[in-house]
């Protein structure tokens, strides 16, 4: 049984999705279905790697503004223009689920925000009663502690940025590392 498709995908298979519209406020909701569509791609894609890899895949995605697939539909014969494709990277960006990562070429995009991923550190560090001590970023997405844990397998460099929030937040204090990013330490307040 197929399952139905979701109100983005359902939008891109009409021909005029792929033409960023004029009016205003058509345009803002065609973006964010682009945003949705391009999170949906991007979270299925991490489920499977998840499940050949049997660990989690908690870190970014990179897109390409050039070569990302779902900006093309072969079958309408229909692809999103650059303008298009740069309004929606900077709308990925705007709402916390894109980085670019060099000068508008390719967009680093998480599923989850930085800020979640602070969250949900926060969570399960108040959860576990982990404040006091310090950790290392390592042992944050690979070590025991995190084993079977949604932390387990998060990016090092997502996850210093999760912690860079918390300690904006008073929530954590982060401790640099010159060797790696996996060394970096932090201690929860």
């Amino acid at each position: 049984m197929e399952k139905a498709p979701t109100e983005a995908e359902f939008h891109a298979k009409f021909k005029a999705f792929y033409t960023l519209q004029d009016n205003e406020a058509t345009r803002l909701k065609q973006v964010r279905l682009w945003r949705r569509l391009v999170l949906e791609d991007f979270a299925r894609q991490q489920q499977q790697q998840q499940r050949s890899q049997g660990a989690d895949a908690a870190g970014p995605s990179v897109l390409s503004l050039d070569s990302f697939p779902l900006f093309t539909n072969a079958k309408l014969d229909r692809a999103l223009d650059a303008a298009g494709r740069k309004a929606v990277a900077d709308d990925l960006v705007a709402s916390g689920h894109g980085q670019w990562h060099d000068a508008g070429k390719t967009l680093y995009v998480f599923v989850k925000t930085p800020s979640e991923w602070a969250s949900i550190i926060y969570d399960f560090v108040q959860q576990n009663g982990l404040g006091g001590t310090i950790y290392t970023v390592y042992e944050l997405h690979s070590g025991d502690l995190t084993r079977n844990t949604p932390i387990q397998g998060i990016e090092p460099a997502l996850c210093i940025q999760a912690l860079e929030i918390l300690e904006n937040q008073n929530k954590a204090e982060v401790y640099p590392s010159d060797e790696s990013l996996d060394e970096t330490g932090v201690k929860f307040i």
